[in-house]
């Protein structure tokens, strides 16, 4: 007489892949990111509005344009997180983040076409607009 063979006791466990949720996380993800890239986006903005606009702040400024950079590789960073996870989010959320990601992603291009000229005198501690529309960097 032989003897039945043993049955594992998790055998009748069924291993769902990671895209079996219900997509909780990426919604987190989202709620979370989407307005701290907006918000990192808007920073990168506001700390070079005076020294790019001379005809209301004229003289010298600081130079602020490397933390700028670096707010608006964070935002960047975070809108692509943000996209990566709505592959994993419902039709309907994902119709929602994806056109705002694109639109903050956008924005991040065009903050970075415009910031770029500053980005030469990043060793420097102030800049001036001259009327040309290029930067003159000073030490102070």
């Amino acid at each position: 007489m032989s003897l039945p063979e043993p049955v594992s006791e998790t055998a009748h466990l069924v291993i769902e892949s990671p895209r079996a949720g219900n997509g909780t996380a990426g919604v987190a993800l989202a709620v979370a990111l989407l307005p701290l890239a907006a918000v990192l986006l808007l920073f990168s903005l506001a700390l070079t509005a005076e020294s790019q606009s001379p005809e209301d702040y004229p003289g010298l400024r600081d130079n602020l344009g490397p933390l700028a950079l670096v707010f608006l590789a964070l935002s960047a960073a975070a809108t692509t997180l943000v996209l990566l996870a709505a592959r994993r989010l419902r039709r309907l959320l994902r119709i929602a983040v994806v056109p705002l990601c694109v639109l903050l992603l956008v924005g991040a291009g065009y903050r970075g076409w415009t910031l770029a000229p500053l980005l030469k005198c990043g060793g420097h501690g102030a800049v001036a607009r001259q009327p040309d529309g290029s930067f003159a960097c000073y030490d102070r």
